[in-house]
């Protein structure tokens, strides 16, 4: 699914959790790089809140020249879920 730009964090919320409850989705990958008008922590917030209770497993890549925006962790690191760097050493 590609967002515009100028989709608001609801469209995130809205099309995690449709996408999730369809049984021919196994796992959802989103890569999302920051435009000027949407903020990355409420997207990041979106994305959770729409994955939650989800048994699927969904990774989100949040793009940035200066590492990943603060707050877009969406949930903290465990074995279970765990969390990487790039080499760029952010």
């Amino acid at each position: 699914v590609d967002m515009l730009a100028s989709a608001p964090p609801d469209h995130y919320r809205q099309a995690t959790k449709l996408l999730l409850a369809d049984t021919a989705i196994d796992s959802l990958l989103v890569i999302f790089i920051p435009p000027l008008v949407t903020e990355a922590k409420e997207v990041a917030r979106a994305i959770g809140e729409g994955s939650a209770g989800t048994r699927k497993p969904v990774l989100a890549n949040f793009i940035s020249a200066r590492g990943a925006p603060p707050g877009t962790r969406l949930r903290p690191c465990t074995q279970a879920t765990p969390c990487a760097r790039s080499k760029a050493g952010w």
